[in-house]
């Protein structure tokens, strides 16, 4: 007996496509009923009163009404009633900002000209670029600032300690080039100190 294996493989086929199909309205349904449900959470909120404003508000209220009253007892109205005008303003806020800014106002004090320093007061800035033992440590030091584009010099000094050679920049006269060679350090993540001595 012979059998037809063609149907049979179309029917698989068609098997796997129905699965397919059973998984995506599964999650079509899910995400219908989950935007039906947000929905209708929503139109519950909406639907919802609002709470009257807070009872801290109440008291400010009360003296103010009381102060309105309180001059038709005396002289006013018979009976001691207000005027229904007085008895429906709402109270005024007051704002104690108006009073307290002016007085914490703080006025720098008065400069002649732009610059700070007098010319009393002058200073020369040096940088450290490193100090090392060896004069070949401080020479390439010297050549890895030079291709920074920052010009140094090394200085040879004897301490307590033995001889070190300083990798040195400057004399600056003011701190714009001390500020840009500072950065220029920083970003190639060299270590350096900054010295400032009185003129």
């Amino acid at each position: 007996m012979s059998r037809d294996y063609s149907k049979r493989a179309s029917g698989k086929r068609a098997s796997k496509k129905k699965r397919g199909r059973v998984w995506l309205w599964w999650l079509l349904g899910g995400a219908v009923l989950g935007i039906g449900t947000l929905i209708g959470y929503g139109s519950y909120l909406l639907k919802q009163e609002q709470p009257p404003p807070a009872t801290a508000a109440a008291p400010v209220h009360k003296p103010a009404i009381a102060k309105q009253a309180a001059p038709g007892k005396d002289g006013g109205k018979p009976g001691g009633q207000t005027p229904p005008q007085a008895a429906q303003a709402l109270p005024q806020t007051q704002y104690d900002f108006y009073t307290i800014l002016p007085k914490m106002e703080v006025r720098p004090p008065e400069t002649s000209g732009g610059r700070a320093a007098t010319p009393a007061e002058r200073y020369r800035y040096f940088m450290q670029a490193g100090s090392f033992r060896r004069t070949s440590d401080a020479e390439a030091m010297k050549a890895q600032l030079a291709l920074l584009g920052i010009q140094s010099t090394v200085q040879h000094s004897e301490t307590q300690n033995g001889v070190w050679y300083r990798v040195r920049l400057g004399p600056y006269n003011e701190w714009a080039p001390v500020r840009h060679n500072s950065y220029l350090l920083r970003r190639n993540k060299i270590d350096f100190t900054i010295q400032k001595v009185k003129e």
